[in-house]
């Protein structure tokens, strides 16, 4: 039984570190985001059954994310910025 809405997209071959990274799927947008316990975060486009590199940057502490398949919001979670927990919160590029 597949328990995703948008149905089963296959299986992709990603190169991470070796700590297990965290992964949302914005069915909407097509856009799954990838985050590392680096910081590293990775933005693929699907198009066709195809990932697509759309962006990298660094967020420091970004291991976890999340997103708002509404308003397409993705939330970045962070430990310790200045000594204090933060919530960063980031909307998509149009053109995705």
């Amino acid at each position: 039984m597949n328990s995703c809405p948008w149905g089963h997209l296959g299986t992709f071959a990603v190169q991470f570190s070796a700590v297990l990274p965290m992964c949302w799927f914005d069915p909407g947008l097509g856009v799954l985001y990838v985050s590392a316990e680096s910081g590293k975060v990775t933005i693929f486009k699907l198009n066709e059954k195809k990932l697509e590199l759309v962006e990298r940057f660094t967020e420091a502490h970004a291991h976890s994310v999340s997103v708002d398949p509404e308003s397409h919001f993705v939330y970045f979670p962070l430990v310790n910025i200045g000594g204090r927990p933060v919530l960063r919160i980031m909307k998509p590029h149009q053109v995705l």
